[in-house]
């Protein structure tokens, strides 16, 4: 979220009544955004850190490759 429409428009959601509620917002807002940065930074460790050992891979109950996302967001988030 970068500005104060957004933060309304996000927060709208909740007033509204169940057959009203568009849960298409929710996915508007990108994780590139300053507040998914900023979090990301303060992290004690980040992406880079992956040695792709495997181990998540094998764990996810939602078959994801782990290890795979790591790299992607490594290299957006440059470490």
């Amino acid at each position: 979220m970068s500005n104060v429409k957004q933060v309304e428009q996000l927060l709208g959601f909740f007033d509204a009544p169940e057959e009203e509620r568009g849960y298409s917002v929710l996915g508007s807002f990108s994780p590139a955004d300053a507040m998914a940065a900023e979090h990301y930074q303060g992290l004690g460790l980040h992406a880079g850190d992956c040695v792709q050992c495997g181990h998540c891979d094998s764990r996810c109950p939602f078959s994801v490759a782990q290890s795979a996302r790591m790299q992607e967001i490594a290299a957006y988030f440059g470490r």
